[in-house]
């Protein structure tokens, strides 16, 4: 058993100590983005729209156009971040993106008119976009192809970690001092730490993976045709398109229309994100065990189940959707992730040689940026304005079940 314990969740560091500290970097990132994209601004326009200027009519357009603000400038700014990271290196846009963005949130503790968002979502965004294709990258170019879906899934486990705190610790800072600056001040010192963290532990220089293949620099590890290409880059826009058409709108459908207290919503999060944390290393050795298509193919099947389950819950017997049924049924949802992102991330960086890897992640982060941006607007103005709250779980069970069909038939099981 500790043998078994020590392949899992220690070997991986000791053959490549850096993901130490780019854990650290994304777990201070993502509880800043996830805190401002998933919960301050929501409780905000939700609790205290009319001082921002916000039509009651128009709350889900405001909260759905905010974040397509963020979502847009991250994925038309992706591609040239990402082709500059092949240039320069990718340790000058991992520590340079916190540090340059981390003033923004302190700014946005001070706007008094919700129109003030937007040039500062958009500096998130910047931020967004010169960060993750950069530590994506930087696994796939000192992590060898054979265990790369583990290291994968160290940042994914980490982000899902950092995804979980943020949302849990955010919503107790409201919860405690009824006002969203604390939280926004919270967010601007995660990232100044992200970023200073980031300048100490993360390498520089495109150091030879252990074990890795040495034509690894010039040619990609798993060429592939262009339908398959488009296939896989309508799956990433769909993966994130279903995840992000319910994000914007969980704070205030669990608060307002469920009645469930936002002091207890962090649980929501918290318990599904330590089953990821317990899982994820687990499921991305697997992954490099038994083929990186298959588990993702899986992931994803398993996660249109459930958001069919919830969808269907949601829509008949609302009222019997307390606080522990939301939990068991966000857990399954968690762990299909788990399973399905890390390997699929790990296909990805096999696409291209190291030299334009940054390159090919930050397309296929334009397509995840389509997919989030399209979510987001779509959500706001024709499913939660006009066609019912609970109209955005039925569209996220869509998206991810075209997703899984796609990928079954698209992508290799190797």
């Amino acid at each position: 058993m500790l043998r078994a314990f020590e392949r899992t969740y220690i070997r991986v560091f000791r053959a490549y100590p850096f993901l130490l500290g780019l854990a650290g970097v994304v777990l201070l990132a993502e509880f800043a983005y996830a805190s401002i994209n998933n919960v301050i601004v929501s409780y905000w326009v939700s609790h205290d729209g009319a001082r921002l200027g916000v039509d009651p009519l128009r709350e889900g357009w405001v909260l759905g156009s905010t974040a397509a603000t963020f979502l847009i400038v991250e994925t038309f700014l992706r591609l040239p971040a990402g082709a500059l990271s092949d240039r320069w290196g990718r340790r000058v846009f991992i520590v340079g993106a916190p540090l340059l963005t981390c003033f923004s949130p302190v700014l946005l503790a001070g706007v008094t008119h919700y129109w003030a968002f937007y040039p500062l979502r958009a500096v998130d965004g910047l931020g967004a976009a010169a960060l993750w294709p950069s530590v994506f990258a930087l696994v796939g170019d000192r992590v060898a192809r054979d265990s790369r879906a583990h290291a994968m899934s160290v940042i994914n486990m980490i982000y899902i970690g950092g995804l979980a705190l943020g949302l849990w610790g955010s919503n107790l800072v409201i919860g405690l001092t009824r006002s969203v600056a604390p939280a926004l001040y919270v967010c601007g010192a995660m990232l100044a730490a992200a970023g200073t963290l980031a300048l100490l532990t993360v390498p520089s220089g495109a150091a030879e993976a252990a074990g890795a293949d040495p034509q690894d620099d010039t040619v990609a590890a798993r060429p592939t045709t262009p339908w398959r290409t488009t296939a896989m880059l309508v799956v990433t826009a769909g993966q994130t398109f279903s995840v992000v058409i319910l994000a914007p709108y969980l704070e205030a459908y669990v608060t307002r229309d469920l009645g469930i207290p936002a002091h207890h919503l962090g649980l929501i999060f918290v318990i599904p994100g330590a089953a990821v944390l317990l899982t994820a290393m687990p499921f991305g050795r697997l992954g490099d065990r038994v083929g990186k298509g298959l588990l993702a193919k899986v992931g994803m099947a398993s996660g249109a189940l459930t958001l069919w389950v919830m969808a269907g819950v949601l829509l008949t017997v609302p009222e019997k959707c307390g606080l522990l049924a939301l939990i068991g049924l966000a857990t399954p949802l968690a762990l299909s992730y788990a399973a399905s992102m890390p390997p699929w991330f790990a296909l990805l960086t096999e696409l291209a040689p190291r030299r334009s890897r940054g390159f090919a992640l930050a397309y296929f982060g334009t397509a995840h940026g389509v997919g989030a941006s399209v979510a987001v607007l779509l959500a706001g103005r024709l499913l939660w304005d006009r066609l019912g709250h609970e109209s955005i779980f039925v569209g996220a069970a869509a998206g991810m079940t075209l997703c899984a069909l796609l990928a079954a038939v698209a992508v290799r099981s190797d």
